[in-house]
Parts: C-alpha cells; structure tokens; sequence
C-alpha cells in the first residue's frame, strides 16, 4: 500500500525537476501599450517582443544568486557616448528644480480653485459634486508628486 505513495511522490519529483529545467530556459513577451506602459508576461500578446531569458547557474546547478542592480557599480559608458560637464549638469539640475518648483505653484494654486469650487457646489447643493470631488483628489495626487519629486 505504501509502493503506490512512493511512486507518487517520485514521479511529482521528476515532473518538479522538468518544470525547473524549463524554467531555467524560458521566453518572456515586452508589451508596450498606446500609453507607453510596459508588461513583461509569459503570455505572448499580439505586438508583443518576444525576449529570450537564460537563467544560468554555478556549474549547472540551481541559478546563483546576483546582487540587486542597485548594489551594482554602473556599466561605463562607452567611449563615443556624449558626457557634459559637472557646472553643465548643474545648470541642468537647478533648470529642472526651477520647473519643477513652476509646476508645483501652478498645483497648489489649480487645488485651491478646484476646492473653493467644491465647497461652492456642496453649499448650492449642485449635482456635479463627484467630478468637483475627482478634480481635488487629481490636483491632490499632483502636488504630493511635485513634492516628492523636489525631495519636500
């Protein structure tokens, strides 16, 4: 009774052990959609690129583990690849803070509107009270983006 439940768990064994092998050697599917999100899937999508994956172990073996691309130093650049200097960066960098700071005050000033409008309509008892709603969470959502994005 007991040689039927070995031979269960030994054959579950090898069907496990396929299953891994394939899935050392697999192909994933990049999917850009119209609004530029992308989707890695193993499900091919009309569109779709298909992308080999080869995940290699220590000598044969289960796949070893990398560091997280974080920890990694990065990749040079290559020789002909353009490069400015640090006062140019710099530049860049305080330009990009100044429209960063623009947008923000644009934000904060389009909330406040969007809130005086809500309050307007929920004093008259006007029925377009959601989308006034909708407005303030929107203009909410942007200027906690904004912030986050100058480190505040």
């Amino acid at each position: 009774m007991n040689r039927p439940r070995v031979i269960l768990k030994s054959l579950t064994a090898l069907l496990l052990g396929v299953a891994c092998a394939h899935a050392a050697a697999t192909t994933i599917y990049k999917f850009v959609d119209q609004d530029g999100h992308v989707t890695y899937s193993n499900i091919p999508v009309r569109g779709a690129q298909k992308i080999d994956v080869r995940v290699t172990g220590s000598q044969g073996g289960p796949a070893a583990h990398t560091p997280r691309a974080s920890s990694r130093a990065p990749a040079p650049a290559p020789g002909n690849f353009p490069s400015v200097s640090a006062s140019t960066q710099q530049q860049r960098d305080s330009g990009r803070r100044q429209i960063l700071q623009t947008e923000l005050a644009n934000e904060q000033q389009a909330l406040d509107a969007a809130r005086r409008a809500l309050l307007d309509a929920e004093a008259k008892r006007q029925p377009d009270q959601g989308k006034l709603r909708a407005q303030v969470q929107d203009r909410e959502r942007n200027v906690a983006a904004l912030q986050k994005e100058l480190g505040q």
